[in-house]
C-alpha cells in the first residue's frame, strides 16, 4: 500500500469514526436520552475511541511497518501507559473534587483541608 493510499484510507476511515459517534450523540439526544443509554453511550464511544487510535496509530504513523518494530511496540506501550496516568488521574481528581463539593454543598465549608459543618444557629 502506498503512503498516499494509506492517507487517504485513514483520512476517511477518521470521518466515518468521528461521524459516528457524533450520530450516536444525535440519536441519544433527539430520543430525549432513551436509546442508545448512557451506559451504551459511554461504551459505544470507547469502542469509537479506541477504533481511532488504531487507525491513527497504523495508517497516519505507520506503526508496525519498516525495520524498528521492537522499537514501535516499546513506543505504543509507553504511550498507552501515559494515557492510563492522564486519564487514571483525571478521573481520581474528578472523584474527589465531586465528594469535597457535595460535602460543601450538603451544609459544610470547606476550609484548611477539612470540611466544617456549620449550623444555622450559630
Amino acid at each position: 500500500m502506498s503512503t498516499l493510499t494509506s492517507y487517504i484510507t485513514g483520512y476517511v476511515l477518521s470521518i466515518l469514526l468521528t461521524l459516528a459517534a457524533v450520530g450516536m450523540l444525535l440519536e441519544h439526544i433527539h430520543t430525549i436520552h432513551t436509546f442508545p443509554a448512557h451506559t451504551e453511550l459511554m461504551a459505544g464511544f470507547i469502542v469509537l475511541a479506541i477504533a481511532q487510535l488504531l487507525v491513527q496509530l497504523f495508517f497516519f504513523l505507520h506503526l508496525g511497518r519498516g525495520q524498528n518494530k521492537h522499537w514501535s511496540a516499546a513506543i505504543l506501550g509507553f504511550a498507552l501507559f501515559v494515557i492510563a496516568v492522564v486519564v487514571g488521574g483525571t478521573l481520581w481528581i474528578m472523584s474527589n473534587l465531586q465528594n469535597n463539593m457535595t460535602n460543601v454543598l450538603q451544609g459544610g465549608t470547606f476550609i484548611n483541608g477539612q470540611v466544617n459543618v456549620v449550623n444555622e444557629n450559630d
